[in-house]
């Protein structure tokens, strides 16, 4: 008897050690999954220095006469400013550049190839003929995504006129930061750079109607201007049922999208928010319901067994 009495208070300790272990497991977990530190974020003032040493430009195989020109002006800028001229290649050389080099990419979707590659593989600001808009083009700055202890600057625009555009004032050193609180809905923009920053719009790159559909890109908020060195905090009550994410950088959920934003000079910031949508959203329990509807019960029951096993144990030592 004493035996099996052994037997059932090892087994049943090792249910608690396995229970107890799926909690902590869960509270790893939900720690990283909520508070991970998120990898440095890159801006466009730390161009010219990211891009001082071993770093490529990347013009498609057929590019334009003018992508050609912004590109070699772009090389001359970059040697005038670190002294060290960066090598033009072609979107077919560049496999063996991928994976050692800092890479700045230049054209449109239609005539770099590796542009269309890169949208596929991170969440870099998408040029169409629809955004940014009539003569202008995309400056942005972001982690290689085939190695991510390299850095990537994307020329991009709509069509070679654009490319050139957005080329020229990369030189001006046009910038500004962006900043919010995790779940608020106030957005602080400072301009970071050396010139005013114009027309500086506030794009939601997803809405949701009470029917749950998605909307893409809807210009919500226009700032005209904003001087050298001023903050502007922007109330954006469109979000407040949920709020900002400022430490994602990924869309991970059906009721997420991006704020993006923009100015006259070709920068572009984006950052997270999410939005719940009555009766479409599920979440995940709760560290506390996660313990009371899948911890505490099974434990219950295995401190009953055990309670009962003891019992009947007792009544036939009684009996003897």
């Amino acid at each position: 008897m004493k035996r099996a009495m052994r037997k059932t208070i090892i087994i049943a300790g090792a249910a608690i050690c396995i229970i107890c272990a799926a909690v902590i497991s869960y509270a790893v977990i939900e720690r990283w999954g909520r508070d991970a530190i998120p990898s440095r974020d890159l801006t466009l003032s730390e161009y010219p220095k990211l891009f001082a040493k071993g770093a490529v430009i990347v013009i498609g195989e057929n590019a334009s006469q003018i992508e050609k020109q912004s590109a070699e002006a772009i090389a001359a800028n970059l040697e005038n400013l670190t002294g060290n001229k960066s090598e033009i290649v072609s979107s077919k050389k560049i496999e063996r550049f991928k994976y050692t080099y800092n890479l700045i990419i230049l054209g449109t979707p239609k005539s770099n190839e590796v542009l269309r590659e890169v949208y596929g593989m991170t969440d870099a600001i998408r040029v169409t003929n629809e955004y940014p808009g009539e003569n202008k083009g995309v400056l942005e700055i972001l982690p290689n995504p085939w190695d991510e202890g390299k850095a990537m600057l994307l020329v991009e625009g709509s069509d070679e006129w654009k490319v050139e555009n957005t080329e020229n004032k990369q030189i001006d050193n046009a910038n500004f930061s962006i900043k919010a609180k995790k779940y608020s809905t106030t957005l602080t923009i400072t301009n970071t750079g050396n010139v005013v920053l114009t027309n500086i719009k506030i794009i939601k790159d997803r809405s949701f109607t009470k029917e749950g559909v998605i909307i893409h890109k809807e210009i919500i908020k226009v700032n005209p201007k904003l001087d050298v060195n001023e903050s502007v905090n922007i109330s954006i009550p469109e979000i407040s049922s949920c709020g900002f994410l400022p430490e994602r950088e990924n869309i991970t959920a059906s009721n997420e999208g991006w704020i993006i934003i923009t100015c006259d000079q070709g920068v572009t910031k984006k950052m997270a928010f999410c939005k719940v949508i009555p009766h479409t959203i599920k979440w995940g329990p709760t560290p506390l319901e996660f313990f009371v509807f899948y911890i505490l019960p099974p434990v219950l029951v295995i401190l009953l067994i055990i309670a009962v096993i003891h019992y009947i144990s007792r009544i036939r030592r009684r009996k003897k």
